[in-house]
């Protein structure tokens, strides 16, 4: 039996590595391309302190015009790694840990036609359920994976939307071992979700992924080490799992410096993007970049470039 804990800052074991830095203005920037992000329709969720509490906030894109930074939540507490996904046309879904006292539940939002839903708690009737990610499949249907405590191990749980509310949680894992950070994504071919995520080992945290194949989930696959290498080379697929945050020392760079870093990045098969000055200390966030198959990539840890 593993002895459970609540992990508000998850761990920081990626296969690629985004750049992120402080730009000087309000643009979000490619570096391979140059050109604003997937036609100006990004949208960053993140969170960070608000009064003695932790609140969620979101911005849109809007061609190259970044909108005010919104709060979405209204529950107080520790509210922690948003995730985020365009369900259709300018709507949105946001889910999110909520920690009160012993507590670690799910609350969501909806952006649907200009007006933002309730906040609501998705009860799954787990003691903690963190990391949630959230993505659409082919078809407009809403699903969300997360890890959650079963009492022995945290394991792997999902659910759909079925247009008022999520469905009853349901285990891809069940195997008394922790498994966490699940990131879920769609396969370019069959349009079919795939979850992959981390699990304990005696040699540190191994990564497992399982596909829905229409009816269910197929057996949890270890994902070979190797494969990380061509996972660095899937920035431009949009496959790669996660973020890890790099902001700028300072605000101001010069041109140079920032094609340096730019064809650093490059160099190295990684995506070097900018983010909006006014995220300014995340302790969890996401973003959503229209086209790629993982719809809310994860930021997970915050390192300060030198």
């Amino acid at each position: 039996m593993s002895k459970h804990t609540h992990i508000i800052s998850p761990l920081s074991l990626f296969f690629l590595l985004w750049c992120l830095c402080t730009p000087s203005n309000a643009t979000e920037k490619t570096a391979a391309t140059g050109s604003t992000q997937a036609g100006g329709k990004a949208v960053w969720a993140w969170a960070e302190p608000s009064g003695s509490d932790n609140a969620i906030f979101i911005s849109r894109q809007v061609g190259e015009i970044w909108e005010k930074p919104q709060k979405i939540s209204v529950k107080e507490g520790i509210n922690v790694v948003p995730a985020i996904a365009n369900t259709s046309g300018a709507n949105l879904m946001v889910v999110w840990t909520n920690f009160t006292g012993s507590q670690a539940q799910l609350r969501y939002r909806q952006l649907k036609d200009g007006i933002w839903s309730e906040e609501k708690e998705y009860y799954t009737g787990l003691t903690s359920n963190t990391s949630p990610s959230v993505t659409v499949d082919r078809t407009g249907k809403i699903w969300v994976v997360w890890a959650g405590f079963n009492g022995i191990s945290d394991e792997i749980y999902y659910s759909t939307w079925n247009g008022t509310s999520f469905a009853t949680a349901t285990a891809i894992t069940a195997n008394d071992i922790p498994d966490i950070q699940p990131v879920l994504g769609i396969d370019e071919g069959t349009g079919s979700p795939w979850v992959q995520w981390l699990q304990f080992s005696q040699k540190g945290y191994v990564k497992y992924e399982s596909t829905w194949n229409g009816s269910a989930w197929s057996k949890p696959t270890l994902v070979p080490v190797a494969d990380a290498s061509a996972t660095a080379g899937a920035a431009a697929t949009g496959t790669a799992q996660a973020v890890v945050m790099k902001k700028a020392s300072t605000v101001t760079k010069d041109a140079n410096s920032d094609n340096q870093a730019s064809k650093t990045a490059a160099a190295a098969n990684q995506l070097e993007i900018e983010i909006p000055g006014f995220v300014t200390v995340p302790e969890s966030a996401s973003i959503h970049i229209p086209g790629y198959t993982v719809h809310s990539l994860p930021v997970r840890s915050v390192v300060n470039r030198k």
